[in-house]
């Protein structure tokens, strides 16, 4: 009279959505941070592109720019010279090799309201 039937999810992979992910790159050079989730995967598939997100960055893949303080955020594949630079509202420091900000001198911090800008210098 009644029929068991076994639903399983479709498991998500950080690697399979990285590679998503890369492939949204490959046609436009920037794309909306917010057009890379999937909201129909729910919690779940968020979380799966969040991480997958964070892996391309810290891999050196793809960059998170924004234009200005509270404007969207957009992603796009690195360039091949990466610096990080910390700026103030007045004053841009140096720019730190992205290898190299572990060995930064630990008694310079950046002031409270500094942000972290991941343009490569031209």
């Amino acid at each position: 009279m009644f029929a068991h039937h076994h639903i399983q999810r479709e498991r998500l992979t950080i690697r399979e959505r990285m590679s998503d992910i890369l492939s949204a790159l490959e046609s436009s050079s920037f794309v909306e941070f917010v057009r890379l989730f999937r909201p129909e995967e729910g919690r779940m598939g968020v979380t799966v592109t969040f991480v997958a997100i964070l892996e391309l960055v810290r891999e050196g893949l793809i960059d998170i720019v924004q234009a200005e303080p509270f404007a969207p955020l957009h992603v796009r594949v690195a360039g091949a010279n990466r610096t990080l630079r910390v700026v103030t509202d007045n004053d841009p420091a140096p720019a730190v090799t992205a290898g190299t900000a572990a060995d930064a001198d630990s008694d310079s911090k950046p002031a409270a309201d500094a942000r972290l800008d991941l343009e490569p210098d031209a």
